[in-house]
């Protein structure tokens, strides 16, 4: 069986002959040619299909599986700073801040210093950041919609494939 792109190309040049003059007493064949082509094209795109919606499957399943795993290490990752956070809890409770066991060392330390915002209208211009300005896309689809001009920006119309 041929592949899409060998039937495509078949299928394009069949339909040049039957506007071609000179295969007019062909037409009776071409149209038979272009017919049995048709039914491959069919059949090729079926295949096509097919793989789609098992390769669509895999991917859904995947990002189930990427949300469940993202879930359960959200989870053990609280656990742990939740355990952290009691021992180190424990050990200034009872002055316990550096000792060691066969297995690990613990030490309670200072963090480096980190800034803690206390008026955000109060910050000086020079230590702020400047976001560079985005377009609201919905809002200007909906002014076109409406009628209203907008410069620098046009709809777009887009073609996708739909298999059911």
């Amino acid at each position: 069986m041929a592949t899409l792109y060998e039937i495509t190309g078949i299928y394009k040049r069949l339909e040049q002959a039957l506007y071609d003059p000179e295969y007019t007493e062909y037409g009776e064949a071409l149209y038979e040619t272009l017919a049995a082509v048709d039914g491959e094209f069919e059949s090729k795109a079926e295949g096509y299909a097919k793989i789609l919606r098992h390769l669509q499957a895999d991917g859904a399943a995947l990002r189930e599986e990427e949300t469940r795993m993202a879930e359960r290490r959200h989870a053990l990752e609280a656990r742990a700073a939740k355990l952290k956070e009691t021992l180190q809890a424990a050990m200034e409770t009872v002055g316990a801040t550096k000792f060691k066991t066969p297995l690990f060392s613990f030490n309670i330390q200072n963090n480096p210093p980190s800034v803690d915002i206390l008026d955000m209208r109060r910050i000086p211009a020079e230590y702020l950041v400047i976001r560079e300005p985005e377009p609201d896309k919905q809002k200007i689809k909906a002014a076109i919609n409406a009628g209203q001009n907008v410069p620098g920006a046009a709809l777009k119309q887009t073609r996708g494939l739909r298999i059911r």
